[in-house]
């Protein structure tokens, strides 16, 4: 059986087309393949991403804290003022007693020392 070189050429191109077709496909199956595992790379890091936004807005704002803090150390300067008050007070109220406490013992005692004069 004689080919001619024309149908020799057509059968040898027809052969390159249907290898060029299964390679082409091929490496648009390989590039589908590449993009869906990157869309799933990608989709997963922008859930990540959403993950650290949400987190980010539970944190606590430094100009917030230091709001927070200066409301604390002004309460804790009013109960330091008021707790010293109440020593101080607290301090004149046992004075004063310890004082009252004597003078009703030294009146006690003039009393005690005039009725014995005054009973004998």
């Amino acid at each position: 059986m004689e080919v001619t070189l024309r149908e020799y050429i057509e059968s040898r191109m027809d052969e390159r087309e249907k290898v060029h077709a299964a390679q082409l496909e091929s490496s648009e199956r390989s590039l589908e393949l590449a993009a869906s595992a990157l869309r799933e790379k990608l989709e997963g890091m922008n859930q990540f991403r959403h993950q650290i936004d949400n987190e980010r807005a539970l944190y606590v704002r430094r100009d917030g804290l230091d709001a927070l803090v200066k409301m604390h150390n002004t309460d804790i300067d009013r109960l330091t003022t008021r707790l010293e008050k109440l020593e101080n007070w607290q301090s004149n109220v046992l004075g004063r007693q310890l004082i009252f406490g004597g003078a009703v013992i030294v009146i006690s005692a003039i009393v005690t020392a005039a009725l014995r004069l005054v009973g004998h």
